[in-house]
């Protein structure tokens, strides 16, 4: 199957918006992520972002807040956690668009991650707005789209509609996937 994967796209010094499925679980009372092999599982393809220098943004989701911020699916612990295993700062926006989080990306330097804050936070993201998907389209200059095909809900715009707006490589272990799938 032949598939554009990031190998074949020049990202080296670019801007990168990653949408990845860092939708972990955290124990309740502590806070505490319990599982982060989600996180793990986009190693690969960020630890080659970071080679070629591209300024990686990562936009996620964690929990069902349904367009409401809610303050225990804030993605701050998970930044948090990215930083330990990559041993590099991971700074966190305090949204996921806008101009705040535009001038965030715009003040990016090579090499840089910056995870957004929570997509899901936005009933626009559920709803498939595309100004929604124009507005996180704003924040890179191509798009790895990286999700656990069989557990995540393809409809959600963050994850369908950006392919619109911009180009989609496969990161690596999507890749993979797709050779086991046949």
């Amino acid at each position: 199957m032949n598939k554009l994967t990031i190998r074949d796209v020049d990202i080296a010094g670019k801007r990168v918006f990653v949408r990845v499925d860092f939708n972990v679980p955290i124990d309740e009372k502590t806070g505490v992520i319990t599982d982060d092999g989600r996180i793990r599982a986009a190693l690969p393809t960020l630890k080659y972002l970071l080679e070629k220098k591209t300024k990686i943004i990562l936009c996620s989701h964690l929990g069902r807040p349904d367009g409401k911020v809610v303050e225990s699916q804030r993605l701050t612990g998970v930044a948090k956690r990215l930083s330990d295993i990559v041993d590099q700062p991971v700074d966190m926006a305090g949204d996921c668009v806008g101009p705040d989080v535009e001038q965030c990306v715009a003040n990016m330097k090579p090499g840089q991650i910056l995870m957004l804050e929570n997509v899901r936070f936005h009933q626009e993201e559920e709803d498939g707005e595309p100004s929604f998907a124009q507005a996180l389209s704003r924040l890179g200059t191509s798009t790895l789209t990286m999700r656990l095909l069989f557990l995540t809900d393809v409809t959600l715009l963050s994850l369908v509609s950006l392919i619109i707006f911009l180009r989609s490589p496969v990161c690596y272990w999507k890749k993979n996937w797709i050779h086991w799938a046949g």
